[in-house]
């Protein structure tokens, strides 16, 4: 009952599901930090793998919302329609707390999503909030979009 309140709030609001990043650019060190150790870990890899994966809500023409198990990414994204490329700026937050910024020009393609760019990262939490750790590399992102978001 709860839920089916929820859903219809959402949809009125125009969200809807933009796409799941199945290799998300935030964190974006999926690639460069946890599969070279997949033979050293696998259990620790594979559960940072899932903890990545990043549903992208969108509302209105631009505006995107990614929510994972390891942060919660606002952005905003411009394209140029439903198939081509785009722009993505995001601010990465870990429980709120800004821990980054994002750039990266994007792909779109039927049901594929990709991206690339550049990110910078701290490890900034609300017990330490210092910057001085930025981390600035390279980031990719690879998604499926539904059915419903290609309209």
């Amino acid at each position: 009952m709860m839920h089916a309140a929820l859903f219809s709030i959402a949809a009125s609001s125009g969200l809807q599901l933009d796409r799941v990043e199945v290799i998300a650019d935030d964190p974006g060190t999926y690639l460069t930090d946890e599969v070279p150790l997949l033979a050293a870990r696998p259990g620790g890899t594979l559960l940072r793998g899932v903890a990545q994966v990043q549903p992208v809500l969108g509302w209105g023409e631009h505006f995107t919302l990614g929510l994972s198990l390891s942060s919660i990414t606002p952005g905003l994204e411009v394209s140029t329609g439903t198939d081509g490329l785009g722009l993505l700026v995001a601010m990465p937050t870990r429980l709120g707390l800004p821990s980054g910024a994002l750039i990266a020009a994007t792909w779109r393609r039927g049901p594929l999503w990709a991206d690339i760019g550049m990110r910078a990262a701290s490890g900034a939490t609300w017990h330490a909030p210092q910057y001085s750790d930025l981390r600035v590399a390279p980031t990719v992102g690879i998604g499926w979009v539904p059915g419903g978001a290609r309209d």
